[in-house]
This record gives structure tokens, C-alpha cells and sequence, in this order.
């Protein structure tokens, strides 16, 4: 014989609750959040991967939010808002991408002591595990690298 279904869940007034779906994170934010990884093999492939997403969906034409008046004064279809949506979302990425790849450059080492403390920030625990300070040197060296390359990359394309 099957399992009974479990009962719905009530809320204060007695009826069945409504399941709240959980907001699906968008590729390039899950892209953003391994480019933080602690690994920095993990960092540079995110790095990259970003670079590679971002020319390809990026439009070859200029794009402009429009301001709250132009959306409060006119009547829009829905392929425009969505549009205007998904350049908003499109333009979220892209500045926050650009904002990490500034980000790991600057903490490309510039005298010792900065550098130690530097790593510790970027690599949490690199000390402790697996890794000695002049391997941690490395992997901060390593993904100030690959973000240099990437910004690079960014302004050959666009």
C-alpha cells in the first residue's frame, strides 16, 4: 500500500498553506558567487567562465536604463518591459563583475606585509590547511592574473 500524502501545512487561520518557492538564482549570480571560492583553481575558472558568458550575451549596442519618468509616463508593452528587465539584470552582472575583477587586482602584492594580510583576507584558512604562505602567495598572484587578463579580454571586445 502507497504512503499517504502528508498532510498540508495550516497557517493561523486553519486553511492550507501556500508553498513559498525559492527565488531561483540566476547562472551568472551562481558564476559570481564561485568566483569568491576560496580555491583559487575554482576562483580563475569562474573568473573566466564569466568573461566567456558575459561576450557572449552582452548586446553590441549601447544599453540605457531608462529613468523612472520615462517608465512612469509611458505605456509599455510587456516585451519591452521585459527587455527593459533583463538589460537591467544584464547590466547588475556586469558591473558586479567588473567590480571583482578590480577586486582581485588590487590585491595583487605589492610589499610583503600587505601581501600576508592580503592573503589571509582573500584565502581564509590558507595557513591553516593546506597551504604555506608562499603558496598562498601564488594562488593571490594566480587570480590577480586571471582578472587582469579578463578585464583585457573586456576591452579588446567592447
Amino acid at each position: 500500500m502507497p504512503p499517504k500524502p502528508a498532510p498540508p501545512l495550516l497557517d493561523a487561520n486553519g486553511e492550507p498553506q501556500k508553498r513559498k518557492r525559492k527565488k531561483a538564482k540566476s547562472p551568472l549570480a551562481e558564476l559570481q558567487a564561485l568566483s569568491t571560492a576560496v580555491d583559487p583553481v575554482v576562483r580563475n575558472l569562474a573568473l573566466a567562465s564569466q568573461l566567456a558568458v558575459l561576450q557572449d550575451i552582452l548586446p553590441g549596442y549601447r544599453v540605457r536604463l531608462p529613468t523612472a519618468a520615462e517608465i512612469e509616463e509611458q505605456k509599455l508593452s510587456k516585451e519591452v518591459r521585459q527587455t527593459w528587465t533583463f538589460e537591467r539584470a544584464l547590466l547588475d552582472a556586469y558591473e558586479t563583475y567588473l567590480h571583482g575583477l578590480g577586486a582581485c587586482i588590487e590585491l595583487h602584492p605589492s610589499g610583503k606585509g600587505r601581501l600576508r594580510r592580503d592573503a589571509a583576507l582573500v584565502f581564509p584558512g590558507a595557513n591553516r590547511l593546506t597551504y604555506g604562505m608562499q603558496a598562498g602567495d601564488k594562488a593571490l598572484r594566480s587570480v590577480a592574473s586571471t582578472a587582469a587578463k579578463c578585464l583585457c579580454e573586456l576591452l579588446q571586445s567592447h
